[in-house]
């Protein structure tokens, strides 16, 4: 493990990172990666991202820029925690159900746990973040002695990052289509053409979902379980393969 390290979610902005710590010159540099578990084979991030991580991300970064990846599994999953009760709290006995808008619990008990106790055993790295210069609000929550913030440092803005990854062969398939950052597929944050994305691209996840809701004490979004999604979505479905089918009568 080098002295620099990249905190990679091989999303555009954190691969533009090490590439351009790489090119710039920056010694002693590798990537470590927190590959949080929905259960015990199923990956929180999107299929196709979890692929390109595991099978063309990672393999590449060795191969063109001799960065090697260290991937930290936390123990805890996201299934375990989700029907864990509460111990403390107004909640105390309730399940924690679907995370919050306003703290998510996979970050914070799942994710960043792990990746403290990975730092407590490699003392005195400096970590590289992938920060844009045009996110000025992120940034400035970043900015302490033992983190640099490369793309800020050498004035690359988001779309910079973009064009860095897509011209190394580095850009994620979930880009492709309505996503701009990487995520959970379950993530209550997501915009409403995201899950309808979801629900479309991936139905075994969308019915995880659905099995999942029945169960949580606290609304997917402050306006809908995923429940009412579906029957939102399936009233969409049909409004417009009724229009559809009005058109080919009429043709």
């Amino acid at each position: 493990m080098g002295r620099n390290v990249v905190s990679c979610s091989f999303g555009k902005d954190s691969l533009a990172a090490a590439i351009v710590a790489h090119k710039t010159g920056m010694r002693d540099l590798s990537a470590v990666y927190c590959r949080v578990m929905f259960d015990s084979t199923l990956s929180v991030e999107m299929p196709e991202h979890d692929e390109f991580v595991r099978e063309v991300a990672i393999p590449k970064l060795k191969a063109d820029y001799g960065i090697t990846t260290e991937v930290i599994t936390p123990s805890a999953t996201v299934i375990e925690k989700f029907y864990r009760r509460r111990e403390r709290g107004k909640n105390v006995g309730k399940i924690y159900g679907w995370p919050s808008l306003k703290g998510c619990w996979v970050s914070s008990n799942i994710k960043l746990p792990a990746i403290r106790d990975w730092k407590k055993k490699n003392p005195g790295i400096t970590e590289i973040v992938g920060i844009a210069c045009d996110e000025a609000e992120r940034a400035q929550r970043k900015i302490v002695s033992e983190k640099r913030l490369i793309l800020c440092e050498q004035g690359i803005t988001e779309m910079d990052a973009l064009e860095i990854v897509h011209d190394a062969g580095l850009l994620s398939p979930i880009y492709s289509y309505e996503r701009q950052r990487t995520g959970c597929w379950f993530c209550p944050q997501q915009r409403m053409s995201q899950l309808r994305e979801l629900r479309k691209r991936y139905p075994v996840l969308w019915d995880t979902m659905l099995k999942m809701d029945v169960d949580s004490p606290y609304s997917f979004k402050p306006r809908y379980t995923v429940r009412e999604l579906e029957s939102k979505f399936e009233k969409e479905d049909n409004l417009r393969r009724f229009w559809e089918r009005l058109k080919y009568d009429e043709g």
